[in-house]
């Protein structure tokens, strides 16, 4: 059974990313409130096949081509600042431009969103909590800012001063808002970063021992685990613990099928969340 500090850790895991789900959310409000009604208004169909095409490209590029590549955290790090250049470009664009605008920033939610509940449902899982009340949990920002945001572009919509006042006071706010999220969250994982080096032996050995238990891995797969997290290559951890390529490979396929991640950074992502929560 789960003890009280791994509960603890799990609901902090569970809650830390409501916020940037609230403010993505209500970029999307936005985004998708403005450009379904300029599409109805010049009765064009662009917005509708570029908000369904380009997200779903993307996402396909991203699982063939970079998932070994980019870690999710890195690729959920960088939509914001494209969410902030994009809303700084939008209330000075053409229609078309607008439009576009609009699309790519219902691609950096889409992104964002599907990321987000491969993320919360990994912790669900790896922590057993309780499923119905954690998704709501997890959840609910999103429907909070998607409605804020609708409200908001809905309001600009109404006459046409509204719209050249308001949207460049709106889309000022939350470049602000991404701003000083962005600023939090480097700041907490520079610092996690920057701290690796003087983590205690005992820290790290605790973590590692947590998720042997938890996932039931072998003594050879935890001391090929341990490898994995450095960074190790397959053949650096063959020669090291002086066994064959393809036994390294196997015992690889069986950490990550045990752990349920699909990739080296995945894995290193996991421990260095457990550290961080942990300090």
């Amino acid at each position: 059974m789960p003890s009280p500090d791994a509960g603890n850790a799990a609901v902090a895991a569970l809650l830390s990313f409501r916020g940037e789900l609230f403010l993505l959310s209500v970029v999307f409000g936005l985004a998708y409130c403005l450009g379904i009604s300029l599409s109805i208004m010049s009765n064009s169909l662009e917005f509708i096949w570029l908000s369904l095409c380009v997200p779903g490209i993307f996402l396909v590029l991203y699982s063939v081509f970079l998932k070994d590549r980019v870690s999710v955290r890195v690729l959920l790090t960088l939509l914001f600042p494209i969410a902030a250049f994009l809303l700084l470009l939008l209330p000075f664009s053409n229609p078309f431009g607008l439009v576009l605008c609009c699309s790519l920033l219902v691609m950096c939610f889409t992104t964002y969103d599907v990321l987000n509940v491969v993320r919360l449902r990994e912790i669900i899982a790896a922590n057993r909590l309780p499923g119905a009340k954690s998704w709501a949990t997890g959840r609910y920002p999103q429907l909070a800012g998607l409605v804020l945001g609708w409200a908001a572009g809905y309001g600009m919509l109404l006459t046409d001063d509204a719209l050249k006042v308001l949207l460049p006071a709106v889309c000022v706010g939350l470049v602000v808002a991404i701003v000083a999220m962005l600023t939090r969250y480097v700041w907490r994982y520079s610092d996690v970063a920057g701290g690796a080096a003087h983590v205690p032996e005992e820290t790290v050995g605790r973590v590692h021992d947590a998720i042997v238990l938890r996932y039931g891995l072998s003594p050879r797969e935890r001391e090929v685990m341990e490898l994995l997290v450095r960074g190790y290559s397959t053949d650096r951890i063959g020669k090291d613990l002086h066994i064959s390529y393809h036994t390294v490979k196997t015992h690889v396929y069986h950490i990550y099928q045990k752990v349920g991640v699909h990739a080296q950074q995945e894995l290193i992502d996991l421990v260095e969340e457990r550290l961080r929560l942990m300090r």
